[in-house]
């Protein structure tokens, strides 16, 4: 809250670009943004790159990007339905993170019917009873039920992720609050409330006005999700589905990380940073952001598979985000030997380590080994 207020005490001093919410489309606000456009974005001439959490979007015309949280494709809710008796939130949750309140209706309204899907999960938009003018809305992640998974499993996946989300309290991470028991009508599933948002970073750099942006505003934006999963693996929780689709974007410019269905602790020994590291042998991650090790999987059996590194496997989705935020898209579209653009990648970075060979000494095996301690609390 300290630094959303700074923010915007910055912002009414002209030290950052005003949010989108104030943008205007007549003419001649038009003409008038443009000249206070030039002004900010030659301010970001000078070679040292300022971390900034808030960006600058007073050029970029968000309001045509579309919703952040899916496709925006509406399609009929899942007829998989939990069966009673229904098990409560509270009984699957660490008791730190348990809530009074238990059932949606009981606190939160429905705002409209569309319904966006994304991977697993729907998302509405609701809002509280309390706020009769619908002044604030928040996004309900209703997990989906998947075919032939147990309710007991169903329990225990959804309080594993909700946990995690609610336990990443950081700037650049989504904010999480209740997890709720949902009506019939939503199959009696559970729901999970976060922070609304209209727009994700891969809506952003889709844009066709996404070839405008100043290099130095991208890599603020970059910056931004490195912060965030520093401070992430730093807890150590590894993300390992970290792409564009899974940075929201905030109205006042700020970066936040979010589904952390995929994540898994980092070591054995959680948050014993001296333990091994807790290698995994699953299929996660969303091509080409899967590495290369990850990204062959799906021609081998299980017993074939090598175990990787899920830090190195964030590192590696790190580092093809970067091409995304400053290309607008990715150099292949998956990490393997027969896809042409990643062939055409991998001449280009043995040409890049050969002229520059302080750069190919290997670093990845710096895994964090400190960090700023966040309990997960057991029962």
């Amino acid at each position: 809250e300290e630094a959303e207020k700074a923010g915007r005490r910055r912002s009414a001093q002209g030290d950052v670009s005003p949010t989108v919410e104030h943008e205007s489309h007549n003419t001649h606000t038009h003409q008038h943004s443009s000249r206070r456009r030039s002004k900010t974005i030659s301010s970001l001439s000078s070679p040292k790159l300022e971390y900034n959490p808030y960006g600058i979007y007073s050029h970029h015309n968000l309001q045509s990007i579309g919703s952040a949280f899916g496709n925006g494709n509406e399609k009929n809710e899942c007829d998989l339905m939990l069966t009673n008796p229904t098990s409560l939130p509270n009984d699957y949750l660490p008791i730190a993170f348990q809530e009074e309140v238990q059932f949606l209706e009981d606190k939160y309204e429905l705002s409209e019917k569309s319904v966006i899907f994304g991977g697993s999960a729907t998302i509405r938009k609701i809002y509280t009873k309390a706020d009769l003018q619908q002044s604030r809305f928040y996004a309900l992640k209703k997990f989906s039920i998947y075919t032939g998974e147990s309710q007991e499993k169903y329990y225990s996946r959804v309080a594993t992720e909700y946990t995690i989300t609610r336990s990443i309290a950081h700037l650049h991470s989504i904010p999480c609050y209740e997890l709720l028991q949902l009506p019939v009508t939503l199959q009696r599933a559970w729901g999970m409330v976060l922070d609304y948002y209209e727009y994700d970073l891969y809506k952003l750099v889709r844009n066709p006005d996404w070839k405008k942006v100043a290099f130095a505003e991208k890599m603020c934006i970059f910056k931004q999700v490195c912060f965030g999963l520093k401070y992430i693996h730093e807890q150590d929780i590894t993300h390992l589905d970290i792409k564009a689709d899974n940075i929201m974007v905030a109205r006042n410019g700020l970066m936040k990380i979010t589904d952390y269905g995929c994540s898994e602790i980092g070591h054995e020994e959680y948050g014993n940073f001296t333990s091994k590291v807790a290698c995994k042998a699953t299929r996660l991650g969303t091509p080409p952001y899967q590495p290369p090790e990850v990204a062959k999987y799906g021609l081998l059996d299980k017993e074939s598979r090598q175990p990787y590194c899920p830090f190195r496997f964030d590192y590696w989705s790190l580092g093809v985000l970067l091409f995304v935020v400053v290309l607008g898209k990715s150099p292949f579209v998956s990490a393997r030997d027969s896809d042409l653009g990643f062939q055409l990648y991998k001449k280009e970075y043995l040409k890049f380590i050969e002229a520059n060979s302080l750069f190919s000494q290997d670093k990845s095996d710096s895994i964090p080994d400190s960090y700023t301690h966040l309990t997960l609390p057991t029962n």
